[in-house]
C-alpha cells in the first residue's frame, strides 16, 4: 500500500444484506476508479458485529489487490480487526483521543488514519486540535443518508477549507453528485465523499472521472 493519505473519490458503500453483494460493489468500484473504501453499517435490521467482521475482511481484501485505502465507520475494533487503513468517527462516537491511544497501545508505530466528521464551522474548529488525519464537512447538499442534518452548503466547505489551511485532509461530503459537483471546483477540498452518487449514477466510471476533474481544479 502507498502512502495513506486522504485524496480523490470516496465511496460510503451501501448497506447489502449479503457479503456477496459487498464483493461485487466493491470490485465495481474499485475498478472504475474510486480511491477511497468506507464501510458503513447502521440501517440493517439484523446484522451483527460477526456480520460486519465478516464484510469487512472481504473488503480489505478487495482494496488490498487494488491498492485502495479502505475505511471502517463507527467500530474501532471491526477496523483494527480487519486490518483496516483507518476509522471514520462521528461527533457522537468514541472519543478521537481515546480512539487514537487504543490504536497507540495495539498498532504501535503502524500508520492507521482516523477521520472525523463535522457539520459546521465551529465543529471544525474544534476538530483541527484533534488527533486526526482528516476532517469531513457536510452534508454539503440535502441528503436520505443524513436527513436530520440541514446542508452546509458549499460556503461553508470554503470556509472549512480556510480555517483548516492544509492542517488536515478536507473531505466534503453529502448529496454530491453529477448534476452538483462543479459548484465544488473551486473549494480546495481533497476528496469528495458520496454513498448515492456513484450508487445511483448510470455511468460510474464517467461520474468518478468527472468528480477526479473537478478535484483537479480546487
Amino acid at each position: 500500500m502507498q502512502e495513506k493519505i486522504i485524496k480523490g473519490v470516496y465511496c460510503i458503500l451501501p448497506e447489502f444484506e449479503r457479503v456477496d453483494e459487498y464483493k461485487k460493489y466493491v470490485h465495481k468500484i474499485c475498478n472504475s476508479g474510486v480511491d477511497i473504501v468506507q464501510l458503513r453499517i447502521k440501517n440493517l435490521t439484523d446484522f451483527t458485529s460477526k456480520y460486519f467482521y465478516q464484510v469487512a475482511t472481504v473488503i480489505r481484501e478487495i482494496t488490498k489487490k487494488y491498492r485502495k485505502i479502505f475505511i471502517v465507520n463507527d467500530r474501532l475494533d471491526i477496523a483494527i480487526a480487519s486490518n483496516a487503513d483507518g476509522v471514520h468517527l462521528g461527533q457522537d462516537d468514541l472519543p478521537v483521543n481515546v480512539a487514537r491511544q487504543i490504536v497507540a497501545n495495539i498498532l504501535r508505530n503502524k500508520k492507521f488514519l482516523i477521520g472525523y466528521s463535522t457539520h459546521s464551522l465551529s465543529q471544525a474548529r474544534q476538530a483541527i486540535k484533534l488527533p486526526i488525519d482528516y476532517i469531513s464537512i457536510g452534508p454539503v447538499f440535502a441528503t436520505n443518508t443524513k436527513p436530520d442534518y440541514s446542508p452546509v452548503g458549499v460556503e461553508v466547505v470554503k470556509q472549512v477549507c480556510k480555517l483548516v489551511n492544509n492542517k488536515k485532509y478536507i473531505v466534503a461530503v453529502g448529496g454530491i453528485n453529477e448534476t452538483n459537483v462543479r459548484l465544488l471546483s473551486d473549494v480546495h477540498i481533497d476528496a469528495i465523499c458520496t454513498m448515492s452518487g456513484l450508487y445511483n449514477t448510470k455511468n460510474l466510471i464517467s461520474t468518478i472521472k468527472l468528480f477526479k476533474s473537478v478535484l483537479l481544479k480546487t
